[in-house]
């Protein structure tokens, strides 16, 4: 049975018919194939017909877009070219190395054709049709409907899947892949060109070697490999376990990415797209106006947050930074030996360092860090509010400034023209040097060090000590049950103390107020202007006390101690074994001079002097 047709005009009947190539009297040519015909061409081709032998077509030429060959069970063709008519493959017929320039070849219910190659015009697969080896080099390869496609290669032109399509192990050199409408594609190459997903489509293990993949309005990828090229995911797009070895991924507004590993090469988001559970083991995450990204892991390389961008739950091993400038915001980060630089008005907000390092300088802003290892900077304008310290270092320095920390084991290190404001020290330490200076320090267990040029004014000590040598100046300090040692050109101002005051070594107190503690001088130390309402000022082994005012309590001078100016107005100034009084005013109280002591020009208004036995007054 011939199965080479015409499609030629009926006059009678008033419509194209499908006759043999034999009859084309009275027949006027129809010179293209419409694509809307083709739904009715193919229903009459599949109406019930006779049985037939199988035909084999060699070496044809479809020349006119009325010419049709039909290919069925059994039936093959090799080598045809079609210049202008069409194909139909059904049922178990096959086309073997098809080329075609002009027309169109349709592969349908169990038919199948190879290594087609189009240069123009197109092939649709669909209900069951498998194409394999096609070569699109100008033309259209249209897969839906249960249709497959194998090993396409696309050097110019256009492969289309949609509606239940699907396509294998395409190349894409040059041109389009183009999945929508619930198509999929499986495998892709892209070497150049683009492939574009949306309307509910998937790829799934494409390659980028160079060229884009465009994903958009419900497309989504799985899979895919970026070794060049760009990843593209726009509104409503997403793309999930995608390898960056070189090459970008932009996420774009209402584009997601999940589980994406960069290598190499950078992960881009911004305008409202959002990456979730990306891991960075080389390479870079950016994220900006508007951009979001959670659950980041940063093995190595750098996520950088800026100018609206915001992520979640960052952890940054050793050898991975994330950068925040530019009204960025990280907000839950772990460090875990890498490090977190905030500048130029960058934020974070609550941070764990674990190991590793925190920077902040240049107009950055934490808040709600907690260091249990390794160490917060904070620098050069940088700020930071409300740290935790349990364990590890906080460094404030070069005009940065810190405020409501709290060291509950490890150093607060404030230098070189830093400040904190309102520390709270439960165990630990707060050093203060170099042109450092703190006000407000709460130390409830723990130690201030101040020393070097640094300085700490309304100190609060509860329990535990502050320290202040080396040219470290205090003022304000309130000791409520701790302990405050002044030594080696240290100075204390207007110390309260119901507790314990140690001046040695080349320190000076002025303006102590003993309301109930313990001031002791000694060894060079000196205490000027000092109130005692109660409790004890002893001065010892060449110390030295000057304008003391004893309202109750008492006052101790011993060995090699010298007290000038002391007023006492009540309460005791006892003397000996070394040590002298010189000016003292008496106006209503008691001085004792014992065995060894001296007291010098006295002035009794009311009161006592006692001198006993080895004591002198003159």
């Amino acid at each position: 049975m011939n199965k080479i047709y015409n499609i030629v005009w009926n006059e009678s009947s008033g419509m194209w018919v499908v006759t043999s190539e034999l009859t084309r009297k009275g027949g006027q040519r129809h010179r293209k194939i419409k694509k809307t015909m083709l739904a009715g061409l193919i229903a009459g081709l599949m109406l019930p017909a006779i049985p037939a032998m199988a035909q084999m077509y060699n070496d044809k030429t479809l020349e006119y877009s009325d010419s049709v060959m039909e290919l069925s069970a059994g039936d093959t063709a090799t080598n045809t070219t079609i210049n202008g008519g069409a194909q139909y493959i059904s049922s178990g017929g096959n086309a073997t190395s098809t080329t075609i320039n002009e027309g169109v070849q349709i592969v349908f219910d169990g038919g199948t054709a190879s290594t087609t190659t189009i240069n123009g015009g197109y092939q649709e697969i669909s209900s069951g049709g498998l194409a394999t080896n096609t070569i699109i080099d100008g033309g259209d390869q249209y897969i839906s409907s249960g249709g497959n496609a194998i090993d396409t290669t696309i050097e110019n032109g256009y492969q289309t899947v949609f509606s239940g399509g699907n396509a294998t192990s395409t190349i894409i050199n040059a041109g389009f892949q183009e999945v929508s409408s619930g198509g999929s594609a499986t495998s892709a190459i892209i070497n150049g060109g683009f492939q574009t997903l949306y309307d509910n489509s998937i790829a799934s293990s494409t390659v980028i070697n160079n060229g884009f993949q465009l994903i958009s309005s419900g497309g989504s990828s799985v899979d895919t490999t970026i070794q060049g090229g760009i990843q593209e995911v726009g509104e409503g797009g997403s793309a999930s376990a995608t390898t960056i070895n070189d090459g970008f991924q932009i996420l774009l507004s209402g584009g997601s990415a999940t589980n994406t590993t960069i290598n190499n090469g950078w992960q881009d988001i911004s305008s409202g797209g959002s990456a979730t559970q990306t891991i960075i083991s080389g390479g870079i995450q950016t994220i900006y106006d508007g951009g979001s990204a959670s659950e980041i892991t940063i093995n190595s390389g750098y996520q950088v947050i800026s100018s609206g961008g915001s992520v979640t739950t960052t952890t940054i091993y050793r050898g991975g930074e994330q950068s925040i400038t530019n009204a960025g915001l990280a907000t839950g980060t772990i460090i875990r030996g890498g490090e977190q630089r905030v500048s130029s008005g960058g934020s974070a907000v609550d941070t764990t360092i674990e190991e590793g390092l925190q920077t902040v300088l240049n107009g950055g802003n934490v808040s709600g860090t907690l260091i249990s290892g390794g160490e917060q900077r904070v620098s050069s304008g940088g700020s930071a509010v409300d740290t935790t310290i349990e364990e590890g270092l906080q460094t404030v320095l070069n005009g940065g400034n810190v405020s409501g920390t709290l060291i509950s084991g490890g150093e607060q290190r404030v230098s070189s023209g830093g400040s904190a404001v309102d520390t709270t020290i439960e165990e630990g330490v707060q050093t203060v040097l170099n042109g450092g200076n703190v006000s407000g320090t709460h130390i409830s267990g723990g130690e201030q060090n101040i020393s070097s040029g640094g300085s700490a004014v309304d100190t609060t000590i509860e329990v535990g000590l502050q320290t202040v040598f080396d040219g470290g100046s205090v003022n304000g300090t309130i000791i409520d049950g701790g302990e405050q040692h002044i030594s080696s050109g240290g100075s204390a101002i207007n110390t309260t103390l119901d507790g314990y005051q140690t001046v040695f070594n080349g320190g000076n107190a002025t303006g102590t107020t003993i309301n109930g503690g313990f001031q002791n001088i000694s060894s060079g130390g000196s205490a000027t202007s000092t109130i005692i309402n109660a409790g004890f000022q002893e001065v010892s082994s060449g110390g030295s006390a000057t304008s003391t005012t004893i309202n109750a309590g008492f006052q101790a001078l011993y060995d090699s101690s010298i007290a000038s100016g002391t007023v006492i107005n009540n309460g005791f100034q006892l003397i000996s074994s070394g040590g002298s009084a010189i000016n003292t005013t008496i106006k209503g109280g008691f001085q004792e001079v014992s065995d060894g002591g001296r007291a010098i020009e006295t002035t009794i208004t009311s009161g006592w002097q006692n001198v006993l036995s080895g004591g002198v007054a003159t």
